[in-house]
């Protein structure tokens, strides 16, 4: 039973025996303070810790190392907080992450790990030269990792509790403007011969879906006669290269309009589909994507498809945009000609508007000069 000892009014030293995890279940002296009106009171708060502390399981000593520990934890990742098990991408990135944390302090004990095993990390990533941003999810892997070690009674305390995440400089994404759009689209049809991409950027443009959402369209999305694409599905690129059912949140999946402008160059795009599958037979491209891979099984790779872009984007002059670009410029476009936050965020799909002002938004000339009219003549 746990001794309580008044230090000053309201003020009570808690003092009692318990297993220690770390130590292979040996008891140890636990000391702390609570604040309470009455003995009673403090007495039963002391009793409450201590048989919550008893009832710890001991977990045995498997995981010696910091490294033991993380190669285990990212071989059997545990469900996310919805339920759902984490998605392949995020699982191939922690990997990645654990090895390099192995590196710098693998060989930590688990029981020693604390807030200068954090910090001990940071120092070492940031000397190898890794971006402010590599720095800080790595930092973020440990963390998950250790709050789940502590979750599971591996570790008596939460290790990162005390850690000061690394800081991150704010960067303004990159944006397209219509006039890139025109020419990156005119760049691969004309001298890449690759109408199909031309066709995917100004999808984007118009719809300001995102990359991997737009790959996964099939020609059966495409009602031509509404101008309309069913947004129901995405591609991830992590390990075995696959389409998922889902899109990235439930917002996400709808029905958006697209340009009825581009509606020639998808059909001239359908009639070459449709031409090479008389060549090829019925199993190429069986699933009908708009935008099929070498194999025909499966869409062409965001990776491949974005090293195509840039190669494009890197021969007219304009190597700063990637194709996350031609979304964030879709909505900047869409502020330009007057529509409101709301409509913006209803076109890009976003849960609430703080995200749509924050991350997706710019401040171009156009709504510059706008301003400066506004108030021309005060």
């Amino acid at each position: 039973m746990a001794t309580v000892s008044e230090r000053k009014p309201g003020i009570w030293k808690v003092q009692y025996r318990a297993p220690d995890p770390s130590k292979g279940g040996r008891l140890v002296q636990r000391s702390f303070t609570v604040r309470a009106p009455t003995k009673r009171e403090a007495q039963a708060l002391a009793d409450e810790r201590e048989l919550d502390e008893r009832r710890v399981h001991v977990a045995p000593n498997q995981y010696g190392t910091v490294a033991d520990y993380l190669i285990h934890w990212s071989n059997n990742r545990p469900d996310t907080s919805k339920g759902k098990p984490p998605a392949p991408k995020t699982v191939e990135r922690d990997k990645q992450y654990v090895q390099v944390i192995n590196r710098h302090v693998g060989a930590v004990r688990m029981r020693d790990v604390g807030k200068g095993t954090f910090d001990a990390l940071v120092a070492g990533l940031r000397s190898d030269g890794y971006s402010s941003r590599t720095v800080k999810n790595t930092w973020s892997c440990l963390k998950k990792a250790m709050r789940e070690a502590w979750r599971n009674d591996l570790i008596r305390d939460d290790p990162s509790a005390k850690a000061r995440a690394p800081h991150v400089p704010r960067s303004e994404a990159t944006y397209a403007t219509f006039e890139d759009v025109v020419e990156t689209a005119g760049y691969l049809k004309g001298h890449m011969g690759r109408p199909d991409l031309a066709v995917y950027v100004r999808l984007i443009f118009s719809t300001g879906c995102r990359p991997a959402e737009m790959l996964a369209i099939t020609w059966s999305d495409i009602d031509r006669n509404t101008h309309t694409i069913n947004v129901d599905k995405t591609v991830t690129e992590a390990g075995d290269y696959q389409v998922r059912r889902e899109t990235k949140t439930d917002s996400s999946t709808d029905v958006v309009d697209y340009a009825p402008s581009i509606d020639d160059a998808l059909s001239d795009l359908h009639r070459v589909h449709l031409e090479t599958k008389a060549d090829r037979g019925l199993h190429w491209n069986p699933e009908g994507y708009v935008w099929p891979g070498a194999d025909g099984l499966l869409p062409i790779r965001p990776t491949s498809l974005g090293r195509r872009v840039r190669d494009a984007l890197r021969a007219i002059g304009i190597d700063h945009l990637t194709l996350y670009s031609f979304r964030h410029g879709s909505g900047t476009y869409m502020l330009e000609g007057g529509a409101s936050i709301k409509e913006v965020q209803d076109h890009l799909r976003h849960s609430t508007a703080q995200l749509t002002t924050d991350t997706y938004l710019h401040v171009t000339e156009r709504l510059r000069e706008r301003k400066r009219s506004m108030f021309d003549g005060v």
